[in-house]
């Protein structure tokens, strides 16, 4: 039997990419979605887009949040699906056949709880196909991309985001998980294009690994302020840096990152 599998997308004033997330979504080969818009009370035109699409959505929302935490929590707590997958506004999935690919595996492999899989990052004009870090990473920092999972429902009604992390709630949640000893699972394909370059965490670095800091040393530990100091000397310096001389270091880094490989742009879809 083809589990109910709900797909969350989180928007706020997302009028010029909002679409092609829909779209991505209701576009999918497999057929028992239920699709959840949550809509931080936007004012662009983004909800002229949603009711556009009304009829192929099952709920939606327009309100204002305390932010995309907040506004993913209210997915969870909406969705009736026996997994959730968050697709915000700006993401969209690999091909129209990603989703019955991941169901297929579900049905096989019953012990799943997490499942995870590969990302096409776009950054700089360019693509990488993302490979997620050996899970023993996650002791230290997220492995993969949530644009690319499915986490059953129940696990995210009992792990809500902690809304006292901006950047990185995601990455709590997710190490929470694998503390508790749930089964992680990945899958050797593409789920989801990712817009690097203009995600939350993509573009406040030094807050993630504040916040990364405090969820793994504790915010009272000598790790953690160790770490902090670090962090902020780190970025002091990196301020003063041209901006020339920190793109090339970025796309060093992309070039030498063994879990990234640089690829032309698909044909598939997209």
């Amino acid at each position: 039997m083809n589990p109910l599998i709900s797909i969350v997308t989180v928007c706020f004033n997302a009028v010029n990419n909002i679409e092609e997330t829909i779209l991505s979504v209701i576009s999918q080969s497999y057929e028992n979605i239920e699709y959840i818009i949550i809509d931080g009370g936007s004012t662009d035109g983004t909800v002229d887009i949603i009711k556009k699409y009304e009829s192929k959505i099952h709920y939606w929302i327009s309100e204002p949040d305390q932010g995309v935490y907040d506004a993913m929590n209210k997915g969870i707590n909406r969705a009736t699906g026996k997994w959730i997958n968050f697709m915000n506004a700006g993401d969209t999935f690999y091909s129209q056949n990603t989703l019955e690919l991941c169901a297929n595996l579900l049905n096989k492999e019953r012990n799943i709880d997490v499942l995870y899989g590969n990302t096409i990052l776009i950054y700089n004009n360019a693509s990488y196909l993302a490979y997620p870090y050996r899970l023993n990473n996650l002791n230290n920092h997220m492995i993969f991309c949530h644009q690319s999972s499915l986490i059953k429902r129940e696990l995210l009604e009992n792990n809500l985001f902690n809304l006292e992390y901006k950047i990185a709630a995601d990455y709590n949640q997710i190490k929470t998980l694998y503390k508790q000893g749930y089964k992680f699972h990945h899958i050797n394909k593409p789920i989801a294009y990712y817009e690097a370059e203009n995600g939350i965490s993509s573009t406040r670095i030094k807050e993630q690994e504040i916040e990364y800091a405090k969820i793994n040393h504790g915010n009272k530990s000598k790790k953690y302020y160790y770490s902090y100091i670090i962090i902020i000397i780190r970025h002091f310096i990196k301020k003063l840096t041209p901006k020339f001389f920190i793109l090339k270091r970025k796309e060093k880094l992309l070039r030498k990152n063994p879990l990234l490989q640089k690829i032309q742009p698909l044909q598939n879809d997209k």
